[in-house]
């Protein structure tokens, strides 16, 4: 009896302990992660009701997180979640929650995409992982936006700079969105990063037919869509519009946007594959003179 009373007693004490960690860890976060938000210049961008953290994993999770306007967000979170802790620098893993948010309760911009989709509110999930290995970056991000589809992007690059520098990137993209200047980015950093492979996947499970309801596999509606695709791929700076490649590209997407078995079995696949490590300045040149698939081995596929 005496020894299950002290093993109780112990229990209890580890319990205290483990409160007091908690309570006291998380104060302290709140108070580094404001400050942080507050230095940066996003502290009115990015917003979260409280925090938590894991007191045996250290992993540290962010509660009903919105980003930009207080009123009308752009998005809202349920959670978000750094399953590595804050402070470990060479292995990022994220993982986020959207649930059921009501299209009226979003900004305009994100309003206007939603009803393009067919949606009436946004749910999903996802998960983001880096590694870095000395110069090296090995990234994943996986996306199910119920409705929609799941998106899946995998890249590897190089970088010329040091652990607490990848930081200053993670925070200077989400600077960049935030004041609706995503190229900043490249300028930035366009001699810094180099890519040697990028994968984009994409699984239908209703976008397609919201945004084209009427395409099916008749013969005139497939060259509709066709020859949009061709002028499409010229924007998107992938080809030229009178190119060979830009048939081809046109082409296999034209054949997954009509495939009647897209939300079943099959995916469109993306990848890149450059014969030597390209920087971002170098990818986005590539776009602005429509060489981008030809000059980084791009493969546009549909999976099983």
């Amino acid at each position: 009896m005496k020894v299950i009373k002290i093993s109780l007693v112990g229990l209890f004490i580890v319990a205290l302990g483990v409160v007091g960690i908690q309570t006291l860890g998380v104060t302290f976060l709140n108070k580094q992660i404001q400050a942080q938000l507050d230095q940066t210049g996003l502290a009115s961008f990015v917003r979260f009701h409280d925090v938590s953290i894991d007191p045996f994993t250290l992993s540290l999770s962010f509660h009903q997180v919105s980003f930009g306007n207080p009123t009308y967000p752009w998005l809202i979170f349920d959670s978000i979640t750094l399953n590595k802790g804050l402070f470990n620098n060479q292995v990022l893993d994220v993982t986020f929650q959207l649930n059921q948010t009501a299209i009226k309760k979003l900004s305009n911009d994100t309003q206007h995409l939603m009803k393009m989709a067919g949606l009436t509110e946004l749910a999903g999930n996802g998960r983001f992982t880096s590694l870095q290995q000395d110069q090296h970056v090995t990234s994943n991000m996986a996306l199910d936006i119920k409705g929609l589809g799941q998106f899946s992007l995998a890249n590897q690059m190089k970088t010329q700079l040091n652990a607490a520098l990848i930081q200053e990137i993670r925070t200077d993209m989400l600077a960049s969105m935030a004041f609706g200047q995503p190229e900043a980015i490249f300028l930035i950093y366009g001699d810094d990063i180099t890519f040697y492979d990028i994968k984009l996947s994409f699984q239908d499970a209703g976008l397609i037919q919201h945004l084209w309801p009427t395409y099916g596999n008749e013969n005139n509606i497939k060259k509709i869509m066709f020859e949009r695709l061709k002028s499409d791929t010229h924007t998107w700076g992938l080809a030229e519009a009178t190119s060979q490649r830009n048939v081809e590209i046109a082409k296999t997407l034209t054949d997954y946007l009509t495939s009647t078995d897209r939300s079943n079995t099959q995916h469109l696949e993306i990848s890149i594959h450059p014969d030597s490590p390209l920087s971002l300045g170098e990818l986005y040149l590539l776009s602005k003179d429509k060489q981008l698939a030809d000059k980084t081995n791009m493969h546009v596929a549909i999976k099983p």
